[in-house]
């Protein structure tokens, strides 16, 4: 009786201890697949490798929506992939401060109304003064729109610094003021400078007053001149006035002083920087030589010294190019000798073919890896330098022209 009984306690021990087991393990899979539900509702990314995981593609997942999602759908089909002989023009390789001007576009909103922790976000990945710059030239460029209504109506506003971040637009007061406020809190050696420029409504001959507002910012030992306005926008003639649209320009961050003295001339005579000072009456005569031109890697101190002596007096007319070309060795003048053998060379990673436009004649020149060259002899009225960039661009692309004239014109 007595072993009876013992393994009769034993037998309801030992169930008692399977039932709480199963109870346990019950109660443990009921919390993975609440906290696995929990993760997959909540969590895109762990979602999405569930789905991959289980076969579930986006297809499928569109079967289980409502009718208006499936309507949606079909506007906006699952993305396809690149066809074989897809057309991809060629992309542009990111420079030395594609980075830190990435950073700069993105800037959450949330730091983007208050100078002083703008400045603070901003200046978090620099590692020097010439980073700081930037950061603050490409947010001010790409965040700031030009006040078209201002100047269109001639009202005036407040262009202080936390006028123009709780607005967004501004002139170049305001563009000017907020480099310079940015410029401070980051401990920059910053100023700003008021003169006149060539830029939208500039008629050759008219009087000279102060129009525009830019920066210089000390880097090392040397001022440089910054002109955030240009760089965020260009400008166009409506029925209503002045239209600009928002486009960066990273060309007018750091300006050689011998090229922007060609559009700026400062009140202060100080911050012309080009070397020699010249006198309104001589940056009126200068030709108004379009950023294209100076793009091109034309020698802005030889070019600068060749129009103060008189030397040139009508430079080679430039057009904008998306893609950087260098004419390494090119004609300056905008006149050029019929019957005169001149050398024609060009360098770019981004071209495909480059001619010589004579009048009606095509020339191509000689390709040597980047580098594109030919001495030619001009013979017609006027000659063109047209490129394509991608190989199956159906026209090329006009980046200069000359005049072609008889010797002694």
């Amino acid at each position: 009786m007595r072993g009876k009984s013992k393994r009769s306690k034993t037998t309801k021990s030992s169930k008692a201890a399977q039932s709480s087991g199963k109870r346990r393990l019950i109660m443990l899979i009921v919390i993975v697949v609440l906290v696995g539900a929990f993760l997959y509702i909540g969590n895109p990314d762990i979602r999405a490798r569930i789905d991959r995981w289980i076969g579930i593609n986006q297809a499928d997942s569109l079967q289980q929506k409502s009718g208006s999602d499936k309507i949606l759908s079909k506007s906006n089909p699952k993305k396809k992939a690149p066809k074989k002989n897809e057309k991809i023009p060629k992309a542009i390789k990111p420079d030395k401060y594609a980075l830190i001007d990435k950073y700069a576009r993105e800037t959450p909103d949330k730091y983007s109304h208050d100078k002083v922790i703008l400045a603070k976000y901003l200046q978090k990945p620099a590692k020097n003064d010439i980073e700081k710059a930037r950061l603050i030239y490409t947010w001010i460029a790409t965040h700031i729109q030009y006040d078209d209504e201002a100047f269109n109506t001639g009202k005036e506003k407040n262009e202080s610094a936390a006028s123009v971040l709780a607005r967004r637009t501004t002139n170049s007061d305001g563009f000017s003021n907020l480099f310079l406020e940015l410029g401070l809190l980051m401990k920059l050696q910053v100023q700003k400078v008021s003169g006149h420029t060539k830029g939208y409504g500039f008629q050759k001959g008219e009087k000279f007053s102060s129009n525009h507002d830019w920066n210089a910012v000390k880097i090392g030992r040397t001022w440089q001149l910054i002109d955030v306005t240009w760089g965020g926008s260009y400008a166009e003639t409506t029925d209503k006035g002045l239209k600009s649209t928002m486009q960066f320009d990273p060309y007018w961050f750091c300006v050689r002083p011998d090229a922007f003295i060609f559009s700026h001339l400062p009140e202060n005579n100080s911050w012309q920087l080009a070397g020699e000072v010249i006198s309104p009456k001589q940056y009126g005569d200068l030709p108004s030589l379009k950023e294209s031109f100076f793009k091109m890697g034309f020698d802005a101190r030889n070019v600068f010294r060749k129009a103060i002596s008189g030397e040139t007096k009508e430079f080679v007319e430039t057009f904008d190019l998306d893609y950087p070309v260098n004419g390494a060795a090119l004609p300056i003048t905008k006149k050029i000798l019929r019957g005169t053998e001149y050398n024609f060379l060009l360098e770019s990673e981004y071209l495909e073919n480059v001619i010589l436009i004579d009048d009606g004649q095509q020339v191509e020149l000689k390709r040597e890896g980047n580098s594109y060259q030919m001495k030619y002899i001009p013979r017609g009225e006027k000659l063109q330098i047209a490129v394509k960039v991608n190989s199956f661009d159906t026209k090329f692309s006009i980046i200069a022209v000359y005049d072609i004239v008889d010797g002694g014109t």
